[in-house]
């Protein structure tokens, strides 16, 4: 028995059942809540500083079949997984040297219970991970990726639409937060904060959405939409700042939420980012 088989094997759940539950909690009831949504110069500016922020922190640093992939599976361990739950899961899986899709499909066992152990859901992402993990494979979806990624960007929107359709449990917000992991700035990640906004200028009435039934966030079948109704906005209100999906979201992201969390985070990811790891004291 290897070191992290038996670090695994001595992690037992906890006996708190009141631990337990706050351990896994995911996302606190939306609500759509009273926020001044009156755009200044210092949010734009603000924004720009996250986007950077992001960019130069999450960006995969070389583009390749395996960064590439890491990349994806960090993006699946987000859905509905508190943050810092997320990025434990994403370096136990580095260190037990499960990310590869090759040791994904080949060590089912070990990966389930590791999924089992320290991720809400767990069947659901054990599931989608490997459905990745067997698309990349399989497909030559990896070199099409990288060749557009490291050259014009010009079939961003394809290989989006290749990868939902394609792969179990990637949706349109997950693909957009992997697109922009690789340098794609067209794509919109909607979170709760993008939706609290769209409600205040009326969009949801235009997608035909009520976001509090959909918990904050946009379907798929809506999303594209959604990114248009966005953008037409905007563009019309902001054209000085010549501004890109993922631009604008970082703004209206940056106008009420907590900056020095985000700093904490970016932290985090950059460790988190790195094969040699140490978390110690943020997690």
């Amino acid at each position: 028995m290897n070191e992290w088989e038996e670090h695994l094997n001595r992690a037992q759940p906890s006996k708190n059942r009141n631990l337990r539950i706050r351990r896994r909690k995911i996302a606190p009831k939306y609500n759509l809540g009273k926020y001044d949504w009156r755009l200044t110069s210092k949010d734009f500016e603000k924004g720009e500083k996250i986007l950077e922020g992001e960019l130069l922190i999450n960006l995969v640093p070389e583009l390749n079949r395996e960064n590439t992939f890491d990349a994806l599976v960090f993006c699946q361990l987000a859905q509905r997984q508190r943050y810092d739950l997320q990025v434990e899961l994403y370096r136990n899986m580095k260190l037990a040297g499960l990310l590869a899709p090759e040791k994904i499909m080949a060590e089912e066992d070990q990966l389930l219970k590791l999924f089992r152990r320290d991720a809400s859901l767990y069947r659901q992402k054990y599931i989608n991970v490997r459905s990745s993990a067997e698309f990349w494979l399989n497909t030559d979806y990896p070199e099409k990726l990288v060749e557009d990624a490291t050259s014009e960007h010009d079939n961003g929107e394809d290989l989006r639409d290749e990868l939902v359709e394609k792969v179990r449990g990637v949706g349109y917000k997950t693909a957009s937060l992997f697109m922009l992991k690789l340098g794609y700035e067209d794509f919109a990640t909607f979170d709760v904060w993008i939706t609290r906004w769209m409600n205040y200028k009326g969009l949801d009435k235009k997608l035909g959405i009520d976001f509090i039934s959909e918990k904050g966030q946009v379907p798929d079948y809506l999303y594209k939409k959604a990114e248009k109704l966005m953008m037409e906005v905007a563009d019309e209100e902001y054209p000085e700042y010549n501004l890109t999906a993922a631009k604008f979201t970082a703004v209206l992201w940056g106008k009420h939420a907590k900056w020095s969390q985000t700093a904490k985070e970016s932290y985090i990811r950059t460790v988190a980012n790195h094969t040699e790891c140490n978390l110690e004291g943020f997690t």
